[in-house]
């Protein structure tokens, strides 16, 4: 749905409404507003709010419920469609609709005169209360913009400047409290790294003695130094280290410190792989036994390989003859030799069973037991060199594997054995050892480099502070206008002036406040403060004092800004719940001053069309009398009296008539003034 908004003015007056299946509405509701004040009565959960809801949706676009799925009636027929819509009038007497249909995504396809500069919540905050939702009101609260940031935006220059200094804070705090410049070491005692350095060098220290032992007198010199003292451990440990290294051919001094031990022990296991290897061909060579050993193995190799030749289908073809693996109980042979023999004798079955086994008896007497002899004949001959064959490679198996053990143990030696030992040592301790060696050399990194740390830390922080600097400078340089602040504090100090008030709420302060809205902006508040020192804070309010407060910011932003809200409309949700019947008489003769004074742009106080529910009875009655309009002005009341699933809120409609006293207000100051 589309619609286009062509009035000049702002809208004065909502004339009709019409809800479908939107909150509470079941079906389709159409309500006559065409009226200077709307009284809206009945008990609770029968559909009030819901039509505050409507209006504050239709008129700033702002959904108070969040989701769209909170605003269609769960009573509704399916795929039934949820709109809003109304009929309005204009300032210079313009007429005007204005629709909207309740999607996933809540988007109003229109916009208000003049209205373009704020945002949705912003339009809702300076036109509905709702009883239950006061602190909405407030600029603390505020999720979107507020009336500074609409009022007084601070310039592009400024913002895009603040912008960029916000990540180069950022990252100069970061880089500050990082772990490369952290002023104090975080880790263990230098007294603990040490200890433990030397507890995982010790077996490594032995490995490598016996390695030296193997080699020859050209390693020897590389474990002359034993490391046992903590106090000199991290320099011994590199020494050696190093030496290692060099001597089995890497440029050790281009390691860094930090991945020494890491490198040391993957080249000593890679040398010891070649070792082990090469001390086994020695033992091989210089071994009569091995070279034997071997000769016999190749040998039974090759027999082996011959049957694989000759028989490639060996166990297959056995267990087709059942002499094999296979799922039979006797073999094809023996079945041909049984049958040979004993056929005759197994046609005659025996007495008392012949005509049970009659059928058997008939199949044997077809057998010939000279055919079965002869194919047991050719059986044997194909089968008996395979069965044999079978046998000869379960030796031969056995012979290898034999063999193969033999041999290994013939080529080892003891220099292999201990090479082997220590290869497995190092395996196991390298992890403990590398871990040892890296937490001690961050430690020496750490102590080594601490005064060019300190420095840079130094200027991190300084460089951060002059960022933060600067942002304020920016923020201090925007000074809340003078003007703005001391006209809305009128406006709001007018409206507050008229409830029945404890000693110290007048006069009412805004003062200036910068809130952060998350991590990427920030927002220009004011903060309401009573009294002439300003001590209490929205913090130390009561309830009703919260929403007297509220209430006459909501009223002071409210006309400052007539020109931007696209609309003269206010609407009250149950805003008679926080007063007392004192203060709601006061209330009730504002209401009546905003929706009945006096027409004319001249006139200060702009008229407004207020919607005011109402649910206690006896307030109605006092409302409702109060309220009755003078000659030439009008009132509706909506008077909710029932709701179903099925029809929603079953409402009562009627028209208010205009009081007969030449004054207009039944003698409402006089009233007053004895009340």
């Amino acid at each position: 749905m589309s619609i286009e908004v062509t009035t000049k003015g702002a809208i004065s007056r909502i004339t009709s409404l019409k809800i479908q299946n939107f909150r509470g509405y079941t079906g389709t509701h159409a309500l006559n507003c065409d009226a200077d004040f709307v009284l809206v009565v009945g008990p609770n959960g029968h559909g009030k709010t819901g039509l505050i809801d409507a209006l504050t949706l239709l008129l700033t676009g702002y959904n108070i419920h969040d989701s769209a799925d909170k605003l269609r009636s769960v009573y509704r027929e399916a795929g039934s469609a949820v709109s809003i819509s109304a009929e309005c009038m204009a300032e210079e007497s313009e007429t005007c609709s204005l629709a909207m249909d309740i999607k996933d995504e809540i988007k109003r396809p229109f916009a208000l005169p003049g209205e373009n500069q704020i945002n949705p919540e912003l339009r809702a905050r300076l036109c509905a209360f709702y009883q239950d939702r006061v602190g909405f009101l407030f600029d603390r609260e505020a999720k979107g913009l507020t009336l500074r940031d609409v009022l007084e935006p601070k310039p592009q220059a400024i913002i895009d400047i603040e912008e960029q200094l916000k990540p180069i804070k950022e990252s100069l705090i970061a880089a500050s409290q990082g772990k490369d410049l952290r002023g104090e070491w975080v880790g263990d005692a230098l007294e603990t790294l040490d200890a433990t350095l030397v507890d995982a060098w010790r077996p490594v220290q032995e490995e490598l003695r016996q390695i030296a032992d193997l080699m020859g007198d050209g390693w020897t010199p590389l474990t002359e130094d034993v490391v046992t003292d903590p106090a000199t451990a991290r320099e011994a440990v590199e020494r050696l280290a190093r030496g290692w290294l060099s001597g089995m051919g890497y440029p050790a001094a281009e390691i860094p410190g930090d991945r020494l031990m890491e490198n040391l022990i993957e080249r000593l296991l890679t040398m010891l792989d070649g070792a082990i290897e090469e001390f086994r061909q020695l033992a091989v060579e210089a071994s009569a036994e091995a070279r034997e050993l071997q000769k016999k193995l190749d040998a039974a190799a090759a027999e082996r390989a011959t049957i694989e030749r000759h028989y490639p289908n060996l166990d297959k073809e056995l267990d087709w003859a059942g002499g094999g693996t296979g799922y039979v109980d006797i073999d094809l042979l023996t079945l041909f030799r049984l049958l040979a023999k004993r056929a005759e004798a197994w046609r005659t079955p025996p007495p008392g069973s012949r005509d049970e086994l009659r059928r058997i008896a008939d199949e044997f007497a077809r057998v010939v037991p000279l055919e079965a002899e002869k194919c047991a004949g050719i059986l044997a001959v194909w089968l008996d060199p395979r069965r044999q064959a079978k046998q000869r490679r379960l030796v031969l198996d056995q012979r290898i594997a034999e063999l193969t053990r033999e041999l290994e143990q013939a080529r080892s030696s003891e220099a292999v054995r201990r090479l082997e030992t220590v290869q497995y040592s190092l395996r196991q301790t390298r992890k403990s050892l590398d871990d040892a060696w890296r937490n001690r050399w961050e430690r020496y990194r750490f102590d080594h480099e601490k005064e060019g740390r300190r420095q840079a830390n130094d200027f991190l922080i300084a460089a951060g502070e002059a960022a933060e600097g600067v942002r304020k400078f920016l923020d201090d340089a925007l000074p809340l206008s003078k003007p703005l602040r001391e006209d809305l504090e009128r406006r709001a100090n007018t409206v507050l002036r008229r409830f029945s008030l404890v000693e110290g709420m007048i006069p009412l302060k805004l003062s200036q406040e910068t809130r952060a809205r998350g991590e990427d902006r920030k927002s220009l508040t004011f903060e309401p403060t009573t009294g002439d020192d300003g001590e209490r804070g929205l913090d130390h309010f009561s309830t009703g004092q919260r929403a007297q407060v509220a209430m006459s910011l909501l009223l002071a932003q409210n006309q400052a800004v007539t020109s931007r809200l696209g609309h003269r409309v206010i609407l009250l949700d149950d805003v008679s719940t926080a007063y007392d019947l004192s203060n709601l008489t006061r209330e009730t003769v504002m209401w009546r001053q905003l929706a009945y004074g006096a027409e004319g742009k001249k006139n200060t106080r702009v008229k407004r069309q207020p919607f005011l529910c109402c649910h206690h009875e006896d307030m109605i009655n006092m409302v409702a009398d109060l309220m009755v309009p003078p000659t030439r002005r009008t009132m509706r009341m909506l008077r909710f009296k029932g709701w179903s699933k099925k029809a929603g809120p079953d409402i009562e409609q009627m028209t208010v008539e205009p009081s007969a006293d030449p004054a207009g207000m039944f003698g409402l100051k006089d009233a007053l003034a004895r009340f």
